[in-house]
Formats: C-alpha cells, structure tokens, sequence
C-alpha cells in the first residue's frame, strides 16, 4: 500500500512540474518561430532572385566575366540557403552571339555562288530586328537555294542551348538564420507534443493508482 501512495505522490508531482510550462508560452514560442522562419525563408528567396536577376542582366550586357562570377555567386548561395532553388532560366542573349559567331565563322569562304551567307542575311535581317529562332530559320531556309549550302552546313558548329540554361535547387535544409529558425520551430512542436503526451500517460497512471488504493 505504502508503495502505491508513494508512486501516487510521485505521479502527482510530475503532474505539477509539467503544468509549470504554461500552455500559452508554447503557443507564443510556436508562433513566434513560424514568423521568424516564414521571414527568413523570404529574404532568402529575395536574396536569390537578386543573384539570378544579376546573371540574366550580365547576360544581356554581353558581359561574359559577370556571367562567370555570377553564376557561381548564385550556385554558391543556393547551395548553402534553404528556399532559393531557381528555376529553369536561360542565357538567351550569350546563345544567340554565339549562334551568330558560328555562323559567320562558316560562311567565311567564298565559293563559286561568293558568300552565301551574306546573301541570305541581306534577305532575312530586314524582316527580325534581332537574332532569334526565327531568324536562324529563315536563314537556313535561304541557305538551303544554293547548290554551295551542303559544304556551309558541313563546317556549321551550333552551340548546344543545353549548355545556355540553368537550374540550381536548393537543399531541404541548411544552417542558414532559416534553416536553425525550422529547427528551433520543429523542437517547439516536440516539446508541445511530449508535454501533451506525458500529461495524459500520467493522468492514466494516477486514475489506476486510485483504483488500487
């Protein structure tokens, strides 16, 4: 009997020393710790976008070093914050200079019909303001009513447009200000849920004591 009594009064004061955490603390830390991440995850994605926008801007200045450095400022950010994974972008202004390099790289040679593609850009340059896709079609097109365009098309290298699109995915978590405020949420949650569990573990133990006493 003694020993039941005993294990009573311990169950008891379990009881009192988990009711000291208030319930309404935990609630304020849980929503504290949710605003602090949902801010944290923001500046990060922010953060990126800021990055990615500075590559896409070197990209149009045709500033090659800035790409370089840029991508990997990005590749670098990405890798160590949480919410910053970019996206499928693409180097479109860089693709179409080389695009245009290579071409003029073939038609260097002068055959019996002269320089067929300078023939064909006098044909489509007035109707695209800029090298596109399009462009590139027309310009096969014309090339394709010369006998000379099978050697021209032989000695044509493209640039792969793989090599001019991006992607960087962030990690699920990283020990970035973010990552240790979802840490620092996700031990709050514990916490709510031990405390929640041992109260009602303990209110069993002290119902079966009484029965027994």
């Amino acid at each position: 009997m003694g020993f039941l009594v005993e294990n009573r009064k311990e169950v008891k004061r379990s009881i009192k020393n988990l009711r000291k955490i208030k319930t309404w603390q935990l609630v304020l830390l849980l929503f504290v710790g949710s605003f602090a991440s949902a801010t944290f995850l923001r500046i990060n994605n922010v953060e990126m976008s800021k990055r990615r926008e500075a590559v896409l801007k070197s990209d149009k200045a045709k500033d090659l070093a800035g790409i370089k450095s840029g991508l990997y400022d990005l590749s670098s950010f990405v890798a160590s914050h949480m919410n910053t994974s970019t996206g499928t972008f693409f180097l479109e202004q860089t693709y179409r200079e080389d695009v245009k390099q290579a071409y003029e790289k073939a038609s260097k040679a002068e055959g019996e019909h002269g320089n067929i593609f300078v023939k064909a850009q006098e044909v489509c340059a007035p109707k695209f303001s800029s090298w596109s896709l399009a462009y590139v079609q027309c310009v096969d097109q014309e090339l394709g009513k010369f006998p000379a365009a099978h050697s021209y098309e032989e000695s044509l290298e493209l640039p792969k447009a793989d090599l001019y699109r991006h992607e960087f995915n962030a990690s699920l978590l990283s020990f970035d200000p973010a990552g240790i405020s979802i840490i620092f949420l996700a031990l709050i949650v514990l916490i709510i849920l031990a405390r929640a569990i041992s109260l009602i573990i303990l209110k069993i133990l002290l119902k079966r004591y009484k029965t027994r006493v």
